[in-house]
């Protein structure tokens, strides 16, 4: 099981060690392509990285096209939980 403190926390990491090239903080209702600029290939890039720690697949058509923390924990909980219930 995942708590949400440690998928936000993971997912700021990731995204503040790899891809945060502007100073101001990611926060919840931030969307990440209009905030912080990331492009379509950045993004899922990103997704793969986090998919890598989880282990799971998360696909750009996983979410919206402008999406948020709040939308990315909530895919990343559903696969890791759709998973763990498979196995």
């Amino acid at each position: 099981m995942i708590f949400k403190s440690e998928l936000f926390h993971d997912i700021r990491l990731v995204f503040n060690l790899r891809y945060n090239k502007k100073t101001q903080a990611l926060h919840g209702d931030s969307v990440f392509c209009r905030d912080f600029g990331l492009s379509q290939s950045t993004q899922t890039n990103f997704l793969k990285d986090l998919g890598n720690i989880y282990r799971i697949r998360i696909s750009p058509d996983d979410l919206p096209e402008q999406f948020n923390l709040h939308q990315l924990a909530e895919v990343i909980t559903k696969k890791k939980n759709k998973k763990a219930t498979t196995l």
